[in-house]
């Protein structure tokens, strides 16, 4: 793989969206919910589409469903989770709490990577206010991870990781948010951080933590500057290493110009991404309104970006290069917030990069509320 060395030589493509359907099932009007679809452009994958839905007290049941989806000729990516939240006053604080509990599962299924994945797992956990702007949560959490379907062409780290494992463990959050509007924010910080500990069973005892911060500052009349920024980090306990279910990858939204999983460790005899046990990654972006169209806000993006996955534990005796190398993007983008939701499409070119990383020029997203 050899990536692009000027937009010119980037392949156009040209996305049309015609139609979007709502969802076949009828939602009370309390409860509302949300379609998400995005199609991007990888110079390795060719056309990716994902879909998305957000559906808030499923026939009034009181149980919240969420389901994702991505797809291109490789093979796909598919998750569902299932949640009721009920809530109650908490004893001391003088506030009321919100009991969660959660039923989650995921399958991947890639041709050129050549195995597949699966995570079934269940959590039940409180969560409460801290104010008027933050609040903190806490879960109980066990997941089923497995990786099966290996055939004999894919990756040797990967072999030696198939089979099911069994975590079980704790997970503490905290989240501040005084953004003005959660779709499309244009003033406002918003942070949030998670602490996850596999604790029990002899399974898998591991500890992950990942950070994510905002900041959106008001420029002028018209426009915004945003800074953004993600990392987290994993680590085994007991001298046991991670599985490439439980390392780091980073999606395709940031940086933009490269596609999910597409750096970071990658074993090159199988073009296989292997994940990383460190990631971190920088965005900072600059809005302006600059038109209305059919009585939608038109708005301009420039941005650049920066990121990383690095550091394994078994990178066969130096075989894999997990070190430190960051990678860069710039691009700009066009984004229509319309009564139904916000439309984003964009171009990134790769600054800083890999000759093994799989780059992405294109992406439009569009989510729609019901």
């Amino acid at each position: 793989m050899i990536p692009p060395s000027s937009v010119a030589k980037a392949a156009c493509l040209t996305m049309v969206l015609s139609a979007v359907g709502l969802p076949a099932f009828a939602q009370d009007q309390a409860g509302g919910g949300t379609l998400s679809a995005a199609l991007a452009y990888s110079m390795e994958r060719g056309a990716i589409a994902g879909l998305g839905l957000n559906a808030p007290s499923l026939f009034g049941t009181g149980f919240d469903l969420s389901l994702r989806g991505n797809w291109d000729e490789r093979g796909r990516e598919i998750s569902a989770n299932l949640r009721s939240t009920d809530t109650f006053d908490l004893p001391g604080l003088n506030r009321p709490a919100t009991l969660r509990f959660s039923l989650q599962n995921r399958l991947t299924e890639w041709e050129d990577d050549a195995f597949s994945t699966s995570r079934t797992g269940a959590s039940v956990g409180v969560e409460f206010a801290l104010g008027t702007r933050a609040a903190a949560r806490t879960d109980v959490f066990i997941y089923d991870d497995r990786i099966y379907d290996v055939d004999a062409t894919t990756s040797a780290f990967i072999a030696a990781e198939a089979g099911t494992r069994v975590s079980s463990g704790l997970a503490f959050g905290w989240a501040y948010d005084t953004t003005d509007n959660p779709t499309a924010p244009r003033e406002g910080l918003s942070l949030d951080a998670e602490l996850r500990l596999a604790l029990w069973g002899d399974d898998a005892r591991w500890s992950a933590l990942g950070l994510s911060a905002a900041y959106h500052l008001p420029v002028g009349q018209d426009g915004t500057v945003r800074v953004g920024a993600i990392g987290g980090l994993a680590d085994g306990w007991d001298g046991g290493a991670l599985r490439i279910t439980e390392r780091a990858f980073l999606a395709s939204d940031l940086p933009r110009g490269f596609a999910a999983g597409g750096i970071g460790p990658r074993d090159l005899a199988t073009d296989t991404a292997l994940g990383g046990e460190r990631y971190a990654a920088f965005s900072l972006e600059y809005a302006r309104d600059i038109g209305n169209v059919a009585s939608a806000d038109l708005r301009g993006h420039v941005f650049a970006e920066a990121g990383s996955v690095w550091q394994l534990q078994n990178t066969g005796g130096g075989v894999v290069d997990d070190s430190l190398s960051w990678r860069s993007s710039a691009g700009v983008a066009l984004s229509i917030d319309t009564s139904l939701g916000l439309i984003e499409l964009y171009a990134a070119h790769p600054i800083d990069y890999e000759t093994y990383d799989e780059t992405q020029s294109f992406g439009l997203s569009l989510r729609l509320d019901f």
